[in-house]
C-alpha cells in the first residue's frame, strides 16, 4: 500500500483512495459524477447532478444511497479493516469497547 522514499513512508494511490483524509488533494480526479437526464438521450438538459469526493468507500456510500440501493458489506478481515473505513474509528473503537463476545456492529 506504499513504500518508504527519503525515510519517508509515502502511500500509493490505491492507500489514498481508500483511507486518505482528503484523497482529491492527492488525485484531483478521483470522483464519481452522478448525473440524471431529464430524458432518454443524454443530449437532453440535466435534471440533476452531484459530484461525489472523498475516500472510495464513502463516494461508493453516497451514489448507492442516492441510487437507492441498500448494500450488505460483511467485513471478514480480523483487523476489521472495511468496519474502520466505513464506521471511522471513533465508532469502531466504541463499539470495541462494548465487549460482548459475538456482538455484531449495527
Amino acid at each position: 500500500m506504499g513504500r518508504t522514499v527519503a525515510g519517508a513512508w509515502r502511500p500509493n494511490p490505491a492507500a489514498q483512495l481508500l483511507y486518505g483524509a482528503s484523497p482529491q488533494s492527492w488525485l484531483p480526479g478521483a470522483k464519481i459524477e452522478f448525473v440524471r437526464y431529464k430524458g432518454a438521450d443524454p443530449d437532453t438538459p440535466v435534471a440533476t447532478r452531484k459530484t461525489v469526493t472523498g475516500t472510495l468507500p464513502d463516494q461508493l456510500d453516497s451514489v448507492w444511497a442516492r441510487a437507492g440501493l441498500r448494500v450488505l458489506v460483511l467485513d471478514y478481515d480480523p483487523q476489521c479493516t472495511l468496519s474502520a473505513i466505513l464506521l471511522g474509528e471513533p465508532q469502531l473503537v466504541e463499539t470495541w469497547a462494548l465487549e460482548r463476545p459475538g456482538a455484531t456492529v449495527k
